[in-house]
């Protein structure tokens, strides 16, 4: 899990390179399950807000 690996040595992006573990945040599985379950939510939500707006405000044409 990316969120859960702590940032390699000598790595500025993640990146474990060719034999190295990729990591980023080193978080615990709470945080990593929390975080993924926030993106997903996030995932879903923006559209339909997107929708909403484009409904209500912009009208069918202007948002196409």
């Amino acid at each position: 899990n990316h969120i859960q690996q702590p940032l390699p040595p000598r790595s500025r992006t993640g990146a474990g390179g060719a034999t190295g573990q990729s990591g980023a945040l080193g978080a615990d599985q709470n945080m990593s399950t929390g975080l993924t379950a926030f993106y997903q939510f996030w995932a879903y939500i923006c559209p339909i807000a997107g929708a909403y707006i484009a409904d209500t405000y912009w009208g069918r044409y202007k948002t196409i």
